[in-house]
């Protein structure tokens, strides 16, 4: 006899499974990492994925790539997976269930490595930005009541290695509306170094019979004036638009495809020796899921150094200084996230130190009979990054002070003292 419901007995239906949700990011090497390294990795990606913002210039509004970053680095047969969801998929059992499904080296160990970024992230990012884009323009940018209609932006990733950034829109017309689709092709590919780089393309389609409409409208109208130029001009404020989204690439114009290689670390750091990690990557590939790239990592011991710039400072003035005021920043080779600056001069004053743009303002004085082509200052940066790493640089800055009226003759160059070698 079949039992009711709430009688006991097999009827009762069984608890559902969880959803297991792949990661957005997926990041694996054929060794594993200690326990320290991937308490650091975590905190240090969260940290940095928490902040990272993508700016409509249009708009002046920001989105959020990752909302709440969970980063989650498991050792799972003998190689390191590090998982990255934009949001908690769930709890950490079912986090670590979704790792455990995704094998990108297939078993393979030693010197290999693999980085997958998934199409439905990209994909949400470009919608991310698109919710903050001017949807109405004409051929000169925003504009609330031009014949431009933006309705869509998506992503899609495909053979060989191609992620591409779809805009769908309308232009209005007396009769009828065009509509269109421009797509920015990013192609991925490496670079002889063995880094990741990015060839842009773009494109504008639309419908024949809306194109063979807007031409008869044209010549009705006296010329053909109202599709050919206005076509080109949509064109270029829809790359115009996508670039300052997504920023520069091949060609100056990128979609979102180009962000990727932001994505892929070039070289990490490790409690162990040797503790300094390169990446160098093959050609990438992609498919309908997302885009594959794998490669061969070189290990060594990092030999940290820091560079000061400029090693020549130009300054012009009314009249003869007594002091001059000069901002310094500094390049790094082995050195990964400073977490501590500190800046010096043995002859002059250190007026302020922006850590987040690495760089500083020292004023320095100058004597009254001083030769204003000949003058040099001791500068000094120390910089301690957040795995233990230390570089120092100290040196001698030439000073040239030209009057705005009569410049003086300024020397060729100087000789820097530098611990260390430029990145």
């Amino acid at each position: 006899m079949r039992k009711r419901n709430g009688d006991n007995g097999d009827s009762n239906p069984p608890p559902p499974k969880p959803v297991v949700i792949p990661p957005d990011i997926v990041f694996q090497i054929g060794v594993c990492l200690d326990k320290d390294t991937e308490s650091k990795l975590t905190q240090s990606l969260q940290q940095k994925l928490a902040s990272a913002t993508v700016t409509d210039q249009g708009s002046g509004q920001t989105v959020k790539p990752f909302p709440n970053p969970v980063v989650l680095p498991l050792c799972i047969k003998g190689s390191e997976r590090i998982g990255i969801w934009r949001q908690a998929p769930g709890t950490p059992s079912i986090m670590q269930k979704a790792l455990e499904q995704v094998d990108l080296l297939g078993g393979q160990g030693g010197p290999v490595f693999a980085l997958f970024v998934s199409q439905p992230f990209l994909d949400f990012v470009a919608r991310q930005v698109f919710s903050v884009m001017p949807k109405r323009l004409d051929q000169n940018g925003p504009n609330p009541n031009g014949d431009i209609t933006l309705s869509d932006m998506f992503v899609t990733t495909e053979g060989p290695s191609n992620v591409i950034t779809h805009i769908k829109g309308s232009v209005s017309r007396p009769f009828h509306n065009i509509g269109f689709e421009h797509t920015v092709t990013d192609k991925l590919g490496n670079t002889n170094d063995g880094r990741l780089k990015a060839d842009s393309s773009q494109d504008t389609s639309s419908d024949g019979g809306d194109i063979a409409a807007d031409i008869l409208l044209g010549i009705l109208s006296g010329g053909l004036g109202g599709f050919p130029f206005g076509f080109a001009a949509l064109v270029m404020e829809l790359d115009y638009l996508v670039r300052q989204a997504f920023g520069g690439s091949s060609g100056g114009q990128s979609g979102i495809g180009a962000g990727i290689i932001g994505l892929a670390p070039r070289t990490f750091f490790r409690s162990q020796a040797p503790k300094l990690i390169t990446f160098n990557y093959d050609q990438p590939s992609a498919d309908g899921s997302g885009v594959l790239a794998t490669g061969s990592p070189t290990f060594r011991d990092p030999k940290p150094a820091v560079v000061i710039s400029p090693d020549t400072a130009s300054v012009l003035v009314d009249k003869r200084p007594t002091t001059v005021t000069i901002p310094f920043g500094f390049t790094t080779q082995d050195v990964s996230s400073p977490v501590k600056i500190v800046w010096g001069s043995s002859d002059g004053n250190v007026l302020s130190q922006l850590d987040p743009d690495q760089s500083a303002l020292l004023r320095f004085s100058i004597g009254p009979k001083e030769p204003l082509d000949a003058i040099t200052r001791h500068v000094s940066v120390a910089v301690t990054d957040d795995v233990g790493n230390f570089a120092m640089a100290d040196q001698n800055v030439a000073i040239v002070i030209d009057f705005k009226d009569k410049p003086i003759h300024k020397p060729g160059g100087t000789n820097s003292k530098l611990v260390g070698v430029n990145d």
